[in-house]
């Protein structure tokens, strides 16, 4: 690991490159329509849209990621950034997943992310009035647009990469550093009729069949020209702490 960073803040001490790192999930859940929500850290589900095995009203998620323990950077030192989701696929229990992530009778759905007006600790807060709750609800996934993909039942089994927009990226060079940034997820194609429109099923954590499937940021940085090397010593320090 030691050479390896040392080699590492060599090549980029003369030249500008890039570093991708994994940013892991600080806290996931989701919010109802009738003003219901799960964000436990102990049961950590995001599912979104109906599923056939409850009869609660269409639910959205929710993803917060934790900037503030990396060392704060240059502007514009995040280039591109991707939110990383397992999509889990039925299978016998040897083969670790218990059950669809996407179950609908549609050949596919749009799954769409978007910034909230409401801050981590809201989101994570576990005192809301159900109207409180309807209005957080109310906004995941109706924000201004993260990033979206369009999804099908060929994506079970996979780990699925949502590439963020520019604006999305921008709001995480400001974030680097000092905070938490919260994105809101719902299905798009939602028609609201049927009784087993779902995405993300079955994706409790911690669960044996989601170790090591966790949703992450992944970010691609590019540290300022003659510091890179001091960047990827800092950033690794970080990281190995």
């Amino acid at each position: 690991m030691r050479t390896s960073v040392a080699l590492a803040s060599l090549l980029c001490a003369s030249v500008t490159c890039a570093d991708v790192i994994s940013v892991p999930l600080d806290l996931c859940g989701g919010y109802n329509s009738a003003g219901g929500f799960s964000n436990s850290p102990a049961f950590q589900n995001y599912r979104v849209g109906l599923s056939p095995i409850t009869t609660t009203p269409e639910r959205r998620n929710f993803f917060t990621f934790d900037l503030g323990v990396y060392a704060p950077m240059p502007p514009g030192s995040v280039t591109a950034a991707s939110v990383k989701l397992y999509m889990p696929k039925f299978a016998p229990p040897f083969l670790l997943d218990p059950g669809d992530g996407y179950i609908s009778p549609d050949e596919s759905e749009l799954f769409r992310l978007t910034a909230t007006p409401y801050s981590a600790a809201a989101l994570a807060s576990p005192a809301h009035t159900a109207p409180e709750a309807a209005a957080i609800w109310d906004t995941l996934g109706t924000g201004p647009l993260a990033g979206e993909i369009l999804l099908t039942p060929m994506d079970k089994g996979t780990i699925i990469s949502i590439p963020l927009v520019p604006a999305a990226v921008g709001a995480i060079n400001g974030l680097l550093g000092t905070g938490k940034v919260s994105f809101g997820g719902r299905i798009v194609t939602f028609a609201g009729t049927h009784v087993d429109e779902l995405l993300f099923g079955f994706t409790d954590m911690p669960t044996p069949h989601m170790m090591g499937k966790e949703p992450v940021l992944e970010l691609t940085i590019i540290p300022a020209p003659g510091a890179s090397g001091l960047f990827v010593l800092v950033l690794f320090a970080r990281r190995r702490r």
